[in-house]
């Protein structure tokens, strides 16, 4: 018996199979965004207030203070860092392992030519080695968007502070004027 149709059949099983991983993910990315945005909607609508405008320079710059220093924004914004580093320690990594798997994977396709079935196995080794970086790395972007969903009230809020503050040319708001991009 040829062992090329059950390789096949294998073969076929795992590209079924393998990719289920991957949609989970994407449908709890695409809710983390969803999530976000809501969010971001309500708090921009929570975000202003009722004599806001009557608000002196020195009250806006101490309600931006305490806005900004809640045990949960200042909790938010270093899981933030945290996340941050860890995407791009990850990516360092990803980049690695892709040059590590170069020679491995240039070898197998030469290889490939001549041994039937050994280029699809290649090209299922290497999906499955991009899934399981993309996998990781859309973990790390659901973390920080539910992250950015923590820190979206607060956000609005200091935003709306600050066009305040600078729309009444507050000596404080001068220096985020020159910070914002």
């Amino acid at each position: 018996m040829s062992r090329t149709p059950i390789f096949a059949a294998v073969s076929l099983f795992a590209l079924v199979i393998v990719p289920l991983p991957a949609y989970a993910q994407r449908d709890d990315m695409l809710a983390a965004s969803q999530a976000l945005q809501a969010t971001q909607e309500r708090a921009a609508a929570e975000a202003i207030r009722p004599g806001d405008e009557a608000l002196s320079c020195e009250e806006m710059e101490a309600e931006l203070i305490a806005v900004m220093s809640t045990p949960e924004m200042v909790a938010a914004m270093q899981e933030s860092m945290i996340n941050s580093a860890d995407i791009e320690a990850q990516a360092e990594q990803q980049q690695s392992a892709l040059r590590g798997s170069m020679m491995t994977n240039m070898a197998m396709g030469l290889a490939g030519q001549f041994v039937p079935g050994l280029g699809l196995l290649q090209g299922l080794m290497m999906r499955q080695q991009m899934q399981g970086m993309n996998a990781e790395s859309q973990e790390q972007v659901i973390a920080s968007l539910r992250n950015m969903e923590a820190m979206m009230p607060g956000l609005m809020r200091g935003q709306r502070l600050s066009e305040l503050a600078q729309s009444k040319q507050c000596a404080f708001a001068a220096g985020q004027a020159s910070m914002a991009p």
